[in-house]
């Protein structure tokens, strides 16, 4: 049975060799991944890559109007408290 590929599809900052093209933080310790492989280690810590690409990956699957969505009910609740603290002083 062959293994799943560690690599997340459609990616344009990682190349066909598997090599990471532009800024990634290691989820560890911070350092740039540029040009380490994706299937390697953080040289700084040791940490996997891949744990930091399929975070990346995720985070631009998001859909932006969900972001939105939580900030807008971050200022409604925001807003609904000044209001209730105005109101009660």
């Amino acid at each position: 049975m062959p293994s799943a590929s560690p690599l997340p599809p459609d990616t344009e900052w990682i190349s066909p060799e598997g090599v990471i093209l532009g800024d990634l933080a290691c989820i560890a310790c911070g350092y740039n991944l540029r040009s380490c492989g994706a299937t390697d280690q953080c040289p700084e810590c040791g940490e996997s890559v891949a744990i930091a690409v399929r975070e990346r990956w995720a985070r631009d699957q998001r859909k932006p109007w969900v972001e939105r969505y939580g900030e807008a009910l971050l200022v409604l609740a925001s807003a609904a408290i000044y209001v209730a603290a105005t109101w009660l002083l």
